[in-house]
């Protein structure tokens, strides 16, 4: 159920039961500023909302002092030969916050809607002076990222589970790096927007045997900026891929639970290259006894964008 990824998966997830008393806490270091809360504003609604800020653009504070050095330690602001004297006052920030509201229709249907929303933002100022020209020139990085879905959760009987998901999804990136020795300017532009719909099931056949099959659609779009003075040019690409993927994967667990099999594939349909692949999978885990454990995997994985 985890597509489009040659590499590693990063689950984040927030908590999926209504019950449970209310949390709220906040915290401060060196870096940043921290809060959260997680509450009932009725017996079939939870809330949970936090947020963070760092403190690295109003405090130089000794800890920000070591990352910043380490940082730019081997950048070009930290040396030039044709500067005698390059200086860089860099400001650096960042802010987060996450919404989650749970909602129980009934005592097998559940809706969720999920807010996440992330920022990054760099910029310094490079001031060189060769004793005959003395020049200062602003570069800046921003990052943000949208995220919003809605998913409805319900359980057909005690062996059935059903999950339908929407989700949207935008990062961005607007970079401006000027060279003050040779008076260029480079802005560079990049954003990845994503739509889909998910539709999951989760089969309890058995104590020793379970099964997950669902259908995915994606739809990303992919652009990218470039924009130089000198030379002068400039470059605008814009590509959009369409995908429909099925899956079904079955868990074997022996009765003393030493023993996991899991196997199953994907299939998925690229409507831009009119291609179909396919990407079968198993796992064996055997614990063997207290310290000693097998585990043998075998895959095949892809990624488009």
């Amino acid at each position: 159920r985890f597509s489009e990824g040659v590499s590693s998966v990063i689950d984040i997830s927030l908590k999926d039961n209504i019950q449970g008393s209310s949390q709220s806490g906040a915290g401060v270091n060196f870096i940043a500023a921290d809060a959260f809360s997680n509450f009932k504003i009725s017996e079939d609604t939870r809330v949970m909302v936090s947020g963070r800020r760092s403190l690295t653009d109003v405090a130089f504070t000794p800890t920000y002092s070591q990352y910043s050095n380490r940082v730019f330690q081997d950048s070009d602001l930290a040396n030039n030969p044709s500067f005698s004297n390059i200086n860089s006052e860099e400001r650096f920030f960042f802010y987060d916050a996450s919404l989650k509201v749970l909602h129980d229709l009934t005592d097998n249907e559940q809706l969720s809607a999920n807010l996440l929303f992330m920022n990054n933002s760099l910029s310094y100022a490079e001031k060189a002076d060769d004793g005959v020209l003395s020049e200062s020139l602003r570069s800046g990085l921003d990052q943000s990222t949208y995220v919003a879905s809605v998913a409805f959760e319900k359980s057909l009987t005690s062996q059935w589970n059903l999950k339908a998901q929407g989700f949207a999804s935008r990062y961005s990136l607007e970079a401006t790096n000027v060279d003050v020795v040779n008076n260029q300017r480079l802005i560079q532009e990049n954003s990845v927007t994503e739509y889909g719909f998910k539709l999951d099931a989760h089969y309890i056949v058995s104590k020793t045997l379970q099964g997950k099959y669902g259908y995915h659609f994606t739809e990303t779009g992919v652009e990218n900026l470039q924009d130089v003075n000198r030379p002068d040019f400039r470059s605008l690409t814009k590509n959009i891929l369409r995908i429909h993927s099925l899956y079904g994967e079955l868990l074997f667990t022996s009765k003393d639970e030493s023993r996991k099999l899991k196997a199953g594939g994907r299939g998925t349909y690229y409507e831009k290259f009119d291609n179909i692949r396919l990407e079968p999978f198993a796992n064996l885990q055997w614990q063997l006894d207290e310290v000693l454990s097998v585990d043998v995997s075998a895959e095949t994985k892809s990624q488009t964008t």
